[in-house]
């Protein structure tokens, strides 16, 4: 999923040259909300979408003129007519995109960092840009919960005259807590941050619970049960899979979690292994519970089992949205 929070985990070092592409503006059917960003290195490698495809690679081409030149730019399409072919096909997206493209210098880099570690902290993250009478960016502003941040200036001198300002607010990525790092572990986690999950892999077997393992984890914990559960600090919104496969680390950690403040308690195994293990622990029809865990009962295989439990996953977040928007009226 091409969140900002996970296309930050994966930005380019510092002192390559990138630019950061921004849809701030969308009329008629759009693929993406405005907000919704991307990366182009100056190689022309991308990571996230604005589009199916339309205008990535003409973005490509324009990203590479930023790099060069230092300074942003506006990239409109308008693609509302289904016989457009200024692109050299019939894009057929049928919106008109505004895309802000930005050189990723020592002020963006900064905010970038900053706008990380707050959505890693688990904040909604307000990015504010700050922009001169004559439309040059001149500082980003940071704002992480009820507090801003060290404003990032790029050009002090442009200051000056009327300013007006482009403003995001980012949320940051549900997180996964993945008890087990075994080998059917490895498909769950992947598909999981695919689909935009922040998955933290933790399991007492340092040998297993690797980052080269579980490359796309945002963290690995090893350790003793209490020892990993302070070290993650767990959220609210949270949601867990148990899947270490010993019986004995499994029951010690649902002992814990069952006092938690988890929304989503994931457990793998056999109908008779998990009566077994949240015996006493679960009062009935807990809503947090599912158990087997995954959209799909019986499933077989480790990858059709890491697919039931990521949609599932998906069926939460889902619920949850609609629960918001329903307690809000909208």
């Amino acid at each position: 999923m091409d969140s900002f929070h996970s296309l930050l985990r994966r930005r380019w070092p510092a002192g390559k040259g990138s630019v950061l592409a921004t849809l701030v503006a969308a009329e008629g059917h759009a693929y993406r909300k405005p907000g919704a960003v991307m990366l182009i290195d100056q190689d022309g490698t991308a990571v996230g979408h604005l589009s199916p495809g339309c205008v990535e690679m003409d973005l490509m081409e324009r990203a590479k003129q930023v790099i060069v030149s230092g300074c942003t730019d506006i990239a409109v399409y308008d693609v509302r007519e289904p016989d457009d072919l200024s692109f050299g096909e019939a894009v057929g997206c049928g919106g008109l995109l505004r895309i802000l493209l930005e050189p990723v210098d020592s002020a963006l880099e900064q905010a970038l960092g900053a706008m990380h570690r707050l959505l890693n902290e688990g904040f909604p993250v307000k990015l504010v840009r700050i922009l001169s009478a004559n439309e040059v960016i001149t500082e980003y502003r940071i704002r992480g919960g009820d507090r801003w941040h060290e404003r990032f200036v790029r050009f002090s001198e442009n200051r000056s005259g009327m300013k007006s300002t482009i403003t995001f607010v980012y949320e940051p990525n549900p997180r996964l807590l993945l008890f087990g790092a075994g080998d059917d572990a490895v498909p769950v986690a992947e598909l999981a941050a695919r689909i935009g999950f922040s998955v933290i892999v933790a399991d007492r077997r340092e040998a297993l619970c690797t980052a080269q393992r579980f490359p796309e984890a945002a963290a690995t914990i090893t350790g003793g049960v209490d020892d990993m559960l302070a070290a993650i600090a767990i959220r609210h919104d949270d949601r867990a899979v148990v899947m270490t496969h010993q019986m004995e680390q499994d029951r010690s950690i649902l002992e814990r979690l069952v006092h938690s403040p988890l929304r989503y308690i994931g457990i793998l195994g056999s109908a008779r292994r998990r009566a077994a293990l949240i015996e006493g622990l679960f009062k009935s029809g807990d809503s947090r519970l599912r158990s087997p865990v995954g959209i799909v009962a019986g499933t077989d295989g480790a990858e059709r089992i890491a697919l039931s439990i990521a949609a599932e996953l998906l069926e939460d977040v889902s619920r949850v949205k609609v629960m918001a928007a329903a307690a809000s009226g909208l």
